[in-house]
């Protein structure tokens, strides 16, 4: 018997009441995601983008677990890449944008987005963000680019990024599948520090 109001409450309904409290859990990244998308479709892109990698980021346990963040990459962010990619086009990121489009899974279509972000943005691209380029084409497109520009700094670092022997696409697939897990992993867990710790 309730003391306070007056109310009875059986074992039964104790029961009921924790199981359900058991079955709503809110940290969920699921959940965060869903949250990303409705602002997304309201146009709120840097609300949206920190759902969605609040979210992944929960679903990976912030990416320290190798095996919950290849899931969630298959799972979430093989879906989520245009999105993404939209959110960090209009926040005025074009090199995460260009990086975020090797996701999409087709070469060609990657290509021509990012030639197109490269000719209207080159004065704004991070360079901290080349290190997370894995398709040769596009780090070909990038170094045609600033030699035009004669900018020699962006041109050192994308020739020491080429001339690394792991990037070479003749490499046997489980090695380059594995390098390409490993950077998709380092540009989740940098974009995810620089962009929910701000």
């Amino acid at each position: 018997m309730n003391k306070i109001f007056g109310v009875k409450i059986d074992s039964q309904q104790k029961k009921r009441q924790q199981s359900n409290k058991n079955l709503t859990v809110f940290n969920n990244g699921r959940y965060l995601i869903y949250i990303g998308d409705i602002h997304f479709d309201r146009k709120f892109h840097r609300e949206a983008l920190r759902y969605y990698l609040l979210g992944c980021g929960l679903e990976t346990a912030f990416y320290s677990d190798p095996v919950k963040t290849s899931v969630t990459n298959s799972k979430y962010l093989t879906f989520l890449s245009r999105r993404i990619f939209d959110c960090f086009y209009f926040l005025r990121a074009p090199m995460q944008a260009i990086v975020v489009s090797q996701f999409f899974g087709n070469l060609n279509q990657t290509c021509l987005v990012s030639f197109k972000i490269i000719q209207e943005e080159y004065y704004q691209l991070d360079t901290n963000y080349f290190q997370y380029i894995w398709e040769l084409p596009l780090l070909e497109i990038l170094l045609t680019t600033f030699t035009k520009q004669k900018d020699l700094k962006k041109i050192y670092l994308i020739n020491q990024i080429i001339s690394n022997p792991i990037i070479n696409e003749n490499n046997h697939p489980d090695i380059r599948k594995n390098f390409i897990k490993n950077t998709k992993h380092n540009f989740w867990k940098a974009i995810s520090s620089n962009y929910l710790l701000q």
